[in-house]
């Protein structure tokens, strides 16, 4: 079941490894963050890179407001972006 297409507003999940990068992307990201790419297999665009500093962050890209949660668990971070 696709939680993205149930309701609109739902946070975008961005998982990344132990080595910060990209391991797994929402596909409903685009619609949270507009046309800014995030790829698997490559380091979180440096836009996105404040979480690492205060948690929660709140920034701005492509003129919206996101806010970023995070939560560490078994050597993988796990984003929530809304």
């Amino acid at each position: 079941m696709n939680l993205a297409r149930l309701a609109s507003g739902l946070p975008a999940l961005i998982i990344l490894d132990a080595n910060d990068i990209v391991c797994y992307v929402g596909n409903n990201l685009r619609e949270v963050i507009g046309e800014k790419e995030v790829i698997p297999g490559k380091p979180l665009p440096a836009e996105l890179l404040g979480w690492r500093r205060e948690n929660p962050w709140e920034t701005e890209i492509n003129g919206r407001s996101i806010s970023i949660v995070a939560e560490t668990w078994q050597g993988h971070s796990f984003l929530l972006l809304s």
